[in-house]
């Protein structure tokens, strides 16, 4: 028996004519949507231009007033400047994030923020850097209240502070974490330097004299003498000796002395400039040569 003939299909191609105009009307329809979209967002980033360019002139904005607080070693009007925020200047077109950053690249300043106020008023507060002594590393630096080296010395800075030497920046400050003997003892000392209790401030001291085996030795402005602490209990150190200048001042202007030793606080030895030793122990004092 004869297979039987298959019969072509005369509506294949009517259907896949179909089939292709459907894909093109949904091609066409998603880049249509595509290019409106887009152009939507031209319109809106250009409506954003405009509206930022007519904020940033506009005369509503401009600051009346800035205020800088903190101020202590810089001008108000150069932390100002610094910031790029002097009265007159629209508050809008101050980028805040990079006015401080400028702020923070003066060595003085060790933090500042600053603030606007609508509509027409800012505010800029700087944290300046308190220089507590001068640092010897072969060349001069300023270090502050935290013992942070913040600054290279020069001529016209802070008078009156004292200079620390004998140390090498290793044995300064390792880090954060480890801090060094040395940068323990010395601040220490300054801190308690800044008591106005204190009988030896820190405008008192000319010099530290850092030894990393013998501990510090303090060399005072008026009058001109050394006084060995070592290392460690200082508080109990810097009380013995107000016992001891107490007791050389009643003794009368002869008996000014060259060293006071504190090193043992338990026993005290002063050297006067007559080359004689005051030997002060727990009971009290007593002469030797």
């Amino acid at each position: 028996m004869a297979a039987k003939a298959v019969r072509k299909n005369k509506f294949t191609r009517k259907a896949d004519t179909g089939a292709t105009g459907r894909s093109l009307r949904w091609w066409f329809s998603g880049v249509l949507w595509v290019v409106a979209g887009a152009a939507v967002l031209a319109s809106i980033s250009l409506l954003c231009i405009f509206a930022y360019d007519y904020a940033t002139q506009c005369d509503y904005f401009r600051a009346e007033a800035v205020s800088v607080s903190g101020c202590s070693r810089l001008d108000p009007e150069t932390v100002r400047e610094i910031a790029g925020a002097k009265e007159g200047v629209n508050i809008l077109s101050v980028n805040l994030a990079a006015a401080r950053k400028r702020l923070t690249a003066d060595p003085w300043i060790k933090d500042a923020a600053i603030r606007r106020y609508f509509p027409s008023k800012m505010s800029i507060d700087i944290y300046e850097h308190e220089a507590v002594a001068i640092i010897d590393f072969g060349r001069l630096f300023l270090i502050s209240t935290e013992g942070e080296i913040f600054k290279e010395y020069d001529r016209g800075g802070p008078e009156s502070l004292p200079l620390i030497s004998g140390v090498a920046y290793r044995d300064w400050r390792a880090d954060d974490q480890q801090r060094t003997r040395v940068f323990k003892s010395v601040m220490h000392v300054l801190q308690l330097g800044q008591s106005e209790k204190s009988i030896i401030s820190n405008g008192s001291i000319e010099k530290i004299i850092v030894d990393k085996e013998i501990g510090l030795t303090l060399k005072l402005r008026e009058p001109d003498h050394l006084v060995a602490l070592g290392f460690d209990d200082y508080e109990k150190k810097i009380e013995r000796f107000a016992t001891i200048a107490t007791h050389l001042e009643r003794s009368g202007p002869e008996r000014t002395f060259s060293l006071v030793d504190l090193k043992n606080p338990d026993r005290v030895v002063a050297r006067p400039v007559s080359e004689k030793n005051i030997v002060a122990g727990k009971g009290g004092s007593s002469e030797g040569t």
